[in-house]
């Protein structure tokens, strides 16, 4: 949570993008950055250059020596940043439909935006922000004129899905090929799919496809409401032929 903001003494401008990583910033004074840890970079690290590329407003966990700019101070900025995008979400009734999977989730994500972008303005997650981090990146779109969202969702470890879960708050759910990326952060394929599935609890519907049968059993048995899709006899929508 925000414990403090330093206000500046200059106009304050309208902010329209959102970054972590400084050789991204291409707006500066639109832009907030926000000051994160990972496993690849200390924290605050970038504030420097993200300041020399113009940016007045940050969301950080310490005081920055700067007297020109605007900062908001918190003790955790990833959770702050979470914790802002699941208010935001929650802003909005629309339907927001959450993928996940092994592969696939980009081109399914980009090929039913195209479908749906003639009737309906969709917001989507830009690229392939399915994580921690790009999960409330993709919900900050979120606006009044919008008529549904599809947001992706990519976990490496157990215990992400549920926060993601929480953040997107889906309507409905797109489970695509289970296959073996991001297998080291889990015991077996069993958990992994497992975690996986907490995406879709309290989803009006979930789409997904039969011809895994593993995956697909164990997905039916968690009573969701389910349309299956794929060759196999038990498929709700078999496919029959198809041509490339």
């Amino acid at each position: 949570m925000a414990q403090d903001l330093f206000q500046g003494e200059f106009d304050p401008i309208p902010l329209k993008y959102l970054a972590w990583d400084s050789r991204s910033i291409s707006h500066g004074k639109e832009t907030l950055f926000v000051a994160l840890s990972t496993d690849y970079r200390a924290l605050h690290d970038y504030i420097s250059q993200a300041y020399e590329k113009g940016v007045i407003i940050f969301l950080t966990s310490q005081k920055l020596p700067y007297t020109d700019v605007n900062y908001a101070l918190c003790e955790n900025t990833l959770e702050t940043l979470q914790l802002w995008a699941r208010n935001h979400r929650r802003r909005f009734d629309y339907p927001v439909i959450a993928i996940t999977g092994s592969n696939g989730k980009t081109i399914v994500k980009e090929w039913l935006t195209t479908l749906l972008e003639a009737q309906f303005q969709v917001v989507k997650s830009p690229m392939s922000y399915n994580s921690q981090i790009g999960v409330p990146a993709s919900l900050l779109q979120l606006h009044p004129m919008a008529d549904l969202a599809i947001i992706e969702a990519g976990i490496s470890q157990p215990g992400e899905m549920d926060i993601l879960n929480e953040l997107i708050f889906p309507t409905h759910g797109i489970l695509t090929h289970m296959g073996d990326a991001h297998a080291d952060g889990f015991s077996s394929f069993e958990e992994k799919l497992d975690e996986k599935a907490k995406l879709f609890q309290g989803v009006k519907h979930l789409w997904m496809h039969a011809d895994q049968e593993e995956v697909f059993q164990s997905i039916r048995a968690k009573n969701l409401a389910v349309t299956s899709i794929g060759r196999s006899p038990e498929a709700d929508l078999q496919v029959t032929s198809s041509e490339s």
